[in-house]
């Protein structure tokens, strides 16, 4: 896919109309969990930061444990590098308050947070790591996993991840679904470029989308800060509304 150029925060608040007005949202097909899980033996949610698994999937989080479906959570990196310059924070500080953030967030979803993997990739490198991440996703990945992970969107370590994890589910029979994260902070609706013939929507209960919001506001460096170096921004209340609504946005092509 060709480039896509990241705006500023300010370009982003000016686009949140076009998402919320677009007829695209509605016209995106609706599915259920059931649906989306059928034939499904593990969900595994492969992370690149501590809030990408709750932006992208905290309300099937919710859903996945309703079904009993056995969910593992890989994070790639543990969000050491967000934004510890201008808190005033080292980077060994910020990692232990991501840390406690990520557990906080998923504690409120009902998730065992020991159960998550921890791969400790650098943050901010993934790139430069793409290769050891696939290797490692590859040993832990089994047939009949779902994966889930960002989009290749606007973010660096993203765009590395979704790759890792393309070369790690090849051939191994698991499936991978995509979840935009930042995507609706810098893209027009109407940009030709986006998978629009691939995107669909998985309805979420109102308990679902209720933790999801408590677990999201539990990252307070997030909320905090400023946007980051690579376009993507952080917490603002866009993005909470954007994330709250009663269904998670995913990237794949379903029978539907």
């Amino acid at each position: 896919m060709d480039s896509l150029s990241a705006p500023s925060l300010l370009q982003e608040i000016a686009l949140e109309p076009s998402w919320t007005q677009a007829p695209y949202i509605d016209d995106t097909p609706l599915i259920d969990v059931a649906t989306l899980i059928a034939g499904a033996r593990r969900a595994v949610i492969v992370a690149p930061h501590p809030e990408d698994q709750v932006l992208g999937t905290g309300g099937l989080l919710v859903e996945f444990a309703y079904f009993g479906l056995d969910t593992q959570i890989i994070a790639v990196t543990d969000g050491e590098a967000s934004q510890f310059a201008q808190q005033q924070i080292t980077r060994a500080g910020m990692r232990d308050k991501r840390l406690t953030e990520a557990v906080q967030a998923l504690t409120a979803l009902g998730f065992d947070t020991e159960s998550v993997q921890r791969l400790l990739i650098p943050d901010g490198q993934v790139c430069e790591h793409q290769d050891e991440l696939a290797r490692k996703l590859a040993a832990l990945l089994r047939p009949g996993d779902v994966v889930f992970t960002t989009w290749w969107d606007s973010h660096p370590d993203h765009a590395a991840c979704n790759r890792a994890v393309e070369q790690a589910v090849y051939g191994r029979g698991s499936a991978l679904r995509e979840a935009p994260v930042c995507m609706w902070n810098w893209a027009d609706p109407d940009d030709p470029l986006l998978p629009h013939d691939r995107a669909v929507r998985v309805s979420l209960g109102a308990e679902a989308v209720a933790r999801k919001r408590r677990a999201l506001n539990l990252f307070d460096s997030q909320l905090r800060a400023a946007p980051d170096a690579a376009g993507c921004p952080l917490l603002s209340e866009h993005t909470l509304e954007r994330f709250s609504r009663p269904y998670e946005t995913l990237l794949y092509a379903p029978d539907v």
